[in-house]
């Protein structure tokens, strides 16, 4: 499939105009009397230019000497110099094999483009005789924001983080490519190549590095027809739980669409087949579900299409109705013929998959005990205080750790809208458990009930009794164990909840500080150890401070004032950023796998607050 147009850079691309930058500033500290070398140049990289001047005139102590008004001006200069010096630019300042590069793409009939934020594109191009090589020219003198608008965005900070999964993403997508990405706002920076000669078959490989794969080989195929393309890399794990990370055009689909309806149809046909065709699957037993099939399998499935049309508001889901014919059938020729030439592999993915299957006949016999117990007013959820408004959008269900709390919570509610379920004894990681073991827990069964939604592929949020579901536990270790362990259910079972907002983690206070008896005391709530010390100066001598290592130390109307009182209270609404960034941090703080786990200790030990030890 041949591409319809190539889009270029300027600098790093076409050419280079780091030494006439360093020149117009040379000029420019020449005249002021200032030094100017290499190295301070060294730190203007990716800088605008009044920051480039301030770094300058900050390196030779004279920052404080100018105006804002004067700073602007020298900018200006420092701009005039270098327009005069590009017209100076020659063929030599083109970058090697460019030339025959756009002569290619030329021939071949593909449009090409150059997108800049200088406003001197246009200018260089023309000095450099390339300029008729080009289709259209997009520069900062066209484009008059080509950098997030401060109108819109009040945030314009880069995040390196999110700009490096996004590159890291980019370099599987794209197997063979090199990107050199590089932060130049640190004082030592370093530069990090992203470069995947195999593609997304060690993207693969990278999503489950903190897994443990089923068979060593990762399943790969892909598939043309007219102009659509599909590859498809895929690996079984020991874990319960999927991850299936689907592209569009390079753009993550994280609603899915029909290339993932295609996967998941095709699967499930493929898997049956081989099963039935080899006795692995007797004709008179039941197919396998696509729950099964899936059950612990990572795959990402990409897609190239001309004329993409995608869903929603987001753009995130994929609407060509081409592309889950092409999915379904490159898994039912590929696949198929990869099972056959695999015995020993396609033999271990039928074993998990009729694993998962057992399991989830189980766990449909433990759903069922439990709807039968839930309509005859189990004494699961004989602890539950429900509240008068259940259903409403604004009811809210306190998750509450312990008895004690739970008491206290009771009481201090608002019978209308918020009811309270407290939660005693150690609670089941799930992310070590089928969903059968879910249902059968007497920790998770109550959350189940209460909420009313079912979980799985049985979830339903249009069955939510509250709208806010809050995890109140102990501010210290097990209760952030407690929470870690909610949130892991909340999750891999009922990931909507998050995805709609619904969930919140509650913040009580960690500090009482108060001064006086009776009719003179004062009492106020710290939620940090800056606030205790705060509060403590600003009440003087013979304040007092009482630190809460659990909710059952707060009375009814401590815990009101501070943690449940929607005027008062603060509380924090749990999102997902990222899916993939997620599933991976589930996976290694919850996983089997220890070493992951220890390094991501070790990394993040230094943020860590308030440790209750």
């Amino acid at each position: 499939m041949q591409p319809k147009a190539f889009i270029f850079d300027l600098d790093g691309v076409l050419t280079s105009t780091d030494k006439y930058h360093f020149l117009a500033w040379k000029q420019l500290a020449d005249r002021l009397g200032l030094d100017f070398t290499e190295t301070v140049n060294e730190k203007l990289k990716g800088v605008d230019r009044l920051t480039s001047l301030e770094i300058i005139l900050a390196h030779n102590g004279v920052s404080d000497k100018f105006s804002d008004a004067e700073k602007a001006a020298l900018a200006n200069e420092k701009n005039e110099h270098y327009k005069t010096l590009i017209l100076k630019m020659t063929k030599a300042d083109i970058l090697p094999g460019i030339e025959d590069f756009l002569a290619v793409l030329r021939e071949k009939g593909i449009k090409t483009g150059v997108a800049s934020v200088s406003k001197n594109a246009e200018t260089v191009l023309s000095v450099l005789n390339i300029k008729n090589r080009f289709d259209y020219i997009a520069d900062a003198a066209k484009v008059t924001k080509p950098k997030p608008d401060p109108e819109i965005f009040e945030v314009l900070e880069f995040d390196y983080d999110v700009l490096l999964k996004r590159l890291r993403e980019q370099a599987f997508l794209n197997k063979g490519v090199k990107i050199l990405f590089t932060d130049y706002r640190v004082e030592n920076p370093e530069t990090v190549t992203l470069h995947a000669e195999g593609g997304i078959k060690e993207f693969v490989q990278y999503l489950n590095r903190n897994k443990d794969p089923l068979h060593d080989d990762i399943i790969y195929f892909e598939a043309q027809r007219e102009d659509m393309m599909v590859e498809v890399a895929m690996q079984y794990t020991t874990s319960y739980t999927e991850s299936l990370l689907s592209f569009a055009n390079n753009i993550h689909t994280g609603e899915g669409g029909t290339h993932e309806t295609g996967f998941k149809s095709g699967l499930t046909r493929v898997i049956n087949d081989y099963a039935k065709k080899n006795n692995l699957l007797k004709e008179k037993d039941p197919n396998l579900s696509g729950e099964d099939t899936r059950e612990g399998l990572t795959a990402v499935i990409s897609v190239k299409v001309v004329e993409a049309q995608f869903e929603g508001q987001t753009k995130t889901k994929l609407g060509n109705s081409e592309a889950r014919a092409l999915v379904e059938n490159a898994l039912n020729d590929k696949l198929s013929a990869f099972l056959e030439e695999n015995p020993k592999i396609a033999k271990i993915i039928i074993e998990k998959t009729l694993t998962a299957s057992r399991a989830r006949e189980a766990a449909k016999k433990a759903r069922e005990a439990s709807r039968k117990n839930s309509s005859s007013n189990s004494s699961l959820l004989g602890k539950l205080a429900r509240c008068t408004d259940e259903g409403a959008d604004y009811a809210e269900l306190f998750i509450v750790e312990g008895d004690s709390a739970g008491g206290s919570a009771k009481q201090g509610r608002n019978r209308r809208f918020q009811a309270i379920l407290p939660l005693w004894g150690k609670m089941l990681n799930v992310e070590k458990s089928r969903i059968d073991k879910v249902y059968s827990n007497e920790k998770l069964l109550p959350i189940i009930q209460a909420l009313g939604t079912g979980i799985g592929d049985d979830f339903n949020i249009d069955n939510l009794k509250y709208g806010k579901i809050v995890i109140m536990a102990d501010a210290d270790v097990d209760g952030a164990h407690i929470r870690t362990l909610l949130l892991t259910f909340f999750f891999r079972h009922m990931r909507p909840l998050i995805e709609n907002g619904n969930v919140y983690i509650a913040q009580p206070p960690l500090f009482k500080v108060f001064k006086g008896k009776n009719k003179n005391l004062v009492e106020k709530f710290a939620f940090t150890d800056d606030e205790r010390d705060r509060l403590i100066a600003e009440m003087g001598p013979g304040a007092k401070v009482q630190r809460y290592k659990g909710l059952g130390e707060m009375d009814p109307a401590e815990l009101k004032e501070t943690t449940m009182d929607p005027a008062k209270r603060t509380m924090l609404k749990v999102d997902i950023e990222d899916a993939m960034i997620a599933d991976e941090t589930f996976t290694i703080l919850m996983g089997d796998k220890v070493e992951p786990r220890r390094e991501f200790i070790e990394k993040h030990a230094k943020y860590v607050s308030n440790l209750d030890i």
